[in-house]
């Protein structure tokens, strides 16, 4: 018979079991993991390493640098001349060699000259003339090329205007026929002569060059000699009245070694007043190609630089102005000879406001007035100098 003591021990084995065999499953089951979120998270790096990241940071947020812009939107790289002899006939082309460095329109002077074209124009290739520049306008980017042939002048010469961008210029003929010579000139009047096939390069403060084809035995006209006269210097003075008639007044310096002439041909309509070589009058001489002032020789009325003072005044009829506002052509006398340089006054009645457009630049006047206009010109010769001026009243109401 089991004492009370042994059965009570036994029983707290048991109850022991039996709590240890329900609890064991629980102890069993692994405990939850607790995850911290990336934004709560901490991480420690050395300053160095900081550093490092801003200064990586503070660099991917910088703005990419623009693209290198060319020094020039367009370039004109090369202007080759060639003068050909088709059945005797001379004949003048120019191949223009340009490449458009932007990315979009742009344009380019080619010089002053008429012209066909050669071959056929590309479609991305267009010409323009502005203030008597012929203009190169390209539309892409890249190079083109384009071939012209340039028309003679009124005698038969060729002039070529050399463009003030292209970097190179070259002037090539063929021999020419049997008992001719190829005449070539330089603005200031020198002049050579080539029977033979050559090649030379053209220099821009020599131009416009001449070319004449000329009979190899024939002595040179005196406007091609080395002392052929050059005007230095013409001072040209309009005035122009509300019923559109004109007075202008001209002075020019020609220099000039032997006696020689002045060839002018007046605008249409324009009636010479009074000539005068030194304040002395003197009668010119009218035929279908228009007026020739004899000049004589140079003596101790000129200046000791060989140069003669010429004057003369012609009066032209024109085209009323409008009360209000409107556009009036305006050109200048044409001579053979070269000018070195013009300017030109126009006056028009006061209260008008003046603008000009054409072969022309304009001058700033230390005075400047509204219904007056200074231009100018460089280097011209054998061809019209003109202008379109347009005119306003800038207070006149008209209903």
């Amino acid at each position: 018979m089991l004492k009370p003591s042994s059965l009570r021990s036994r029983i707290d084995l048991l109850i022991g079991a039996l709590i240890l065999t329900a609890i064991a499953p629980l102890k069993s089951e692994p405990e939850p993991v607790w995850v911290p979120k990336l934004e709560d998270s901490q991480v420690f790096i050395t300053y160095g390493e900081l550093k490092r990241l801003t200064d990586q940071a503070a660099i991917a947020q910088r703005p990419s640098p623009p693209p290198p812009v060319p020094v020039v939107p367009a370039c004109l790289t090369q202007v080759r001349y060639q003068l050909k002899f088709e059945k005797h006939t001379p004949q003048l082309i120019a191949t223009f060699t340009a490449e458009n460095l932007s990315s979009g329109w742009t344009s380019l002077p080619l010089g002053s000259f008429h012209a066909s074209a050669q071959d056929a124009v590309p479609p991305s290739t267009r010409l323009a003339r502005l203030d008597d520049q012929v203009l190169l306008i390209l539309e892409k980017p890249g190079r083109a090329e384009l071939t012209l042939s340039l028309a003679p002048t009124a005698d038969g010469a060729f002039e070529i205007h050399l463009p003030a961008q292209s970097a190179l210029n070259s002037l090539e003929w063929t021999a020419p026929p049997p008992e001719y010579a190829v005449q070539l000139t330089q603005a200031d009047g020198t002049s050579t002569r080539h029977d033979q096939a050559s090649i030379v390069s053209l220099r821009p403060d020599k131009s416009p060059w001449r070319l004449d084809v000329v009979k190899r035995n024939e002595t040179p006209s005196q406007g091609l000699a080395h002392n052929s006269a050059i005007i230095t210097e013409a001072l040209f003075q309009t005035q122009m009245a509300q019923d559109g008639a004109q007075l202008t007044s001209v002075t020019v310096r020609l220099e000039h070694s032997t006696a020689t002439t002045l060839p002018l041909i007046l605008p249409d309509g324009a009636e010479m007043l009074r000539c005068a070589v030194f304040d002395k009058p003197v009668s010119s001489q009218t035929s279908s190609a228009g007026i020739q002032l004899t000049l004589p020789a140079p003596s101790n009325h000129g200046d000791p630089d060989n140069s003669t003072e010429v004057t003369f005044t012609y009066f032209l009829r024109g085209a009323a102005l409008h009360d209000a506002e409107g556009e009036i052509d305006l050109a200048l006398p044409r001579t053979s000879l070269l000018i070195r340089r013009l300017d030109w006054t126009i006056e028009l009645p006061e209260g008008l406001q003046l603008t000009a457009s054409g072969n022309l630049e304009h001058q700033a006047s230390p005075a400047p007035k509204s219904h007056v206009l200074q231009l100018s010109r460089r280097l011209c010769r054998d061809d019209v100098t003109q202008t379109r001026i347009t005119y306003r009243h800038p207070n006149l109401n008209v209903r």
